[in-house]
């Protein structure tokens, strides 16, 4: 009507997951062990990150409207404990505690590292870099989240149920049939679609191999929290 706000186009805002198991032994030269590990879940440290993200965001982005989160465990850990399960986003919690226009929380694998081999890229197809079956992160996480993208094999799915040839020390854990770097453009895409028409900021919670491609800069931090819109 009259005198309504002008819309605002949506804010982006991009954080890494909080420190997990694998990261400190990777850091520390003990390289293999650490990539050995399938689907880590946070540290402590990590943990209290995720918690201060929580913090810095409830202060930096009051206009919250979407929250979207690799399904891996230490992304989805970070995102419990920075937003809770239900985030208090703008325009979700209608009377009623009904959410309408869409959850709040959409998991998506389009921004997890390559769970298969990459020529040139060490990390790629390592356990540390796959994740969990849907129904197990159903069961370990909210249930009211959107899991839609995690239960579609086109998204996430497994070296013996892809045919994919695992090069590997492993078949098991679940990831994303496209490289990392095939799936930056169709990311780009999905993000804006998302968002349009959401009048708030939107965090994603991710990767840095991920973020550092698509966003161009250095390396992100645990729970480093950038604002980028011109990606």
């Amino acid at each position: 009507g009259e005198g309504a706000a002008p819309s605002m186009p949506p804010r982006f805002l991009f954080t890494r997951h909080g420190e997990a198991t694998h990261n400190p032994l990777i850091n520390s030269g003990r390289k293999a062990e650490g990539r050995a590990i399938l689907d880590p879940g946070l540290t402590a440290k990590g943990a209290s990150q995720a918690a201060a993200l929580g913090e810095e965001i409830r202060a930096k982005v009051p206009d919250l409207a979407l929250v979207v989160t690799s399904p891996l465990t230490r992304a989805l850990q970070t995102a419990v404990l920075a937003f809770g399960e239900s985030p208090r986003v703008q325009g979700w919690q209608e009377e009623g505690g009904e959410a309408e226009g869409g959850p709040p929380v959409l998991v998506t694998p389009m921004h997890t590292e390559s769970g298969q081999r990459v020529e040139g890229d060490p990390v790629a197809g390592q356990p540390c870099q796959r994740g969990s079956p849907a129904a197990e992160l159903q069961r370990r996480f909210p249930r009211h989240w959107d899991w839609s993208m995690v239960e579609e094999a086109a998204f996430w799915t497994t070296a013996k149920d892809s045919g994919i040839a695992v090069h590997g020390p492993t078949m098991e854990g679940c990831f994303h049939p496209s490289t990392s770097e095939e799936r930056q453009e169709a990311f780009r895409e999905w993000l804006r679609g998302q968002a349009a028409g959401l009048n708030g900021a939107v965090v994603v919670v991710g990767h840095s191999g991920f973020f550092k491609d698509f966003l161009g800069g250095a390396t992100m931090k645990n729970c480093q929290l950038l604002e980028v819109n011109d990606f």
